[in-house]
């Protein structure tokens, strides 16, 4: 999201291609993880002409949303090249599918910084990932072509070395940044094997689960997707590779349309929280508006709603229901404000 003089306007992504039936697996149609749209924070009394917005709807202080890292995790596995669910006589490849993303990742790229992992290494087939990072973590202009190119430029084939790629990407991935909600959205047709002894399936399901646990015990989101019908024979494996991520449940996207709609709705739940303030106000001086009403600020850690700040860094975070409420959907103005004396 890009800086607009001294204010945010924070709106998730909207569902203009998501004409798909997007739905987490063995969850209601509504997918049961959208937070629910909550009221405006109880105003907090400000001294003095602060306690309306300014009638510009512009605050004082510069600042831009700190937008997440996404990494996408892409199964290039020979099963990708087998025909797609396209509901037509003659369909095309999953892997040709998959290149129809050109839409979403043109919205995407201004709402996060995208790159692109893929498994097996092209360069290697097989069981391979040493190069599994494809294009770097990047807001670029381009980001969106470099990783479209970057997919034209393999075909599908190899194994499903889920477990190793998962690996690979938390060592090299730049999933890292402290500031920043660092996101893996992990794509997959199949059941994943490279990893154990005449790929027992437990024991596949077993290696890729401690993968993703690692990358959680080191602050990274794990999404997990299956693409296509014959990801649901992977139901057990993707279901317990989403527990271990915190989730519920895996998403299942059975067609193109399915899964623009799948990471839709990934980029509604993960719309920024995090906001980088131009030049250090004081604490006590510092007003947060979201949506013409002021947001309190958090009086300990634990904080169900209001804004914590952190006037070293320069960045606010806004908390709890006051994060939430930026992730219904819907278009919110966030831009701050210092008190005048």
């Amino acid at each position: 999201m890009t800086k607009t003089n001294r204010w945010i306007g924070v709106c998730a992504l909207c569902a203009t291609f998501a004409s798909g039936c997007l739905h987490r697996v063995d969850r209601e149609e509504d997918g049961g993880t959208q937070p629910p749209p909550t009221s405006s924070p109880t105003p907090t009394p400000q001294p003095g002409p602060a306690t309306a917005p300014p009638s510009s709807g512009k605050g004082s202080v510069g600042a831009s949303a700190l937008k997440p890292n996404v990494m996408l995790l892409v199964d290039r596995s020979g099963s990708m090249a087998e025909p797609s669910d396209c509901g037509e006589a003659t369909c095309p490849s999953k892997w040709t599918e998959l290149l129809g993303l050109g839409p979403y990742l043109s919205e995407a790229k201004s709402l996060a910084r995208l790159g692109l992992a893929m498994f097996p290494s092209p360069e290697d087939h097989g069981c391979s990932v040493r190069s599994a990072v494809r294009v770097p973590l990047s807001d670029a202009l381009d980001v969106d072509a470099q990783i479209l190119a970057a997919a034209k430029a393999v075909k599908p084939g190899g194994s499903t070395p889920v477990a190793d790629a998962l690996d690979a990407v938390g060592r090299n991935g730049g999933l890292d940044d402290p500031d920043r909600k660092n996101i893996l959205l992990v794509l997959t047709d199949g059941k994943p094997n490279c990893a154990c002894s005449g790929n027992d399936p437990v024991c596949e399901r077993g290696t890729a689960v401690a993968a993703v646990q690692r990358l959680r015990a080191a602050g990274v989101d794990v999404d997990i997707i299956g693409f296509g019908s014959s990801a649901r024979d992977a139901h057990d494996t993707l279901t317990a590779m989403a527990r271990a991520a915190g989730d519920e449940a895996y998403y299942q996207a059975d067609t193109l349309e399915d899964l623009i709609g799948t990471l839709y709705k990934v980029g509604i739940e993960n719309a920024p929280c995090r906001f980088h303030l131009d030049g250090s106000p004081e604490p006590e001086a510092l007003i947060v508006w979201k949506d013409g009403v002021a947001v309190p600020a958090c009086s300990s850690s634990d904080c169900a709603k209001g804004y914590t700040y952190d006037p070293d860094s320069g960045i606010v975070e806004l908390r709890g229901e006051s994060c939430a409420a930026l992730r219904d959907g819907k278009a919110h103005d966030v831009w701050f404000d210092t008190k005048t004396p």
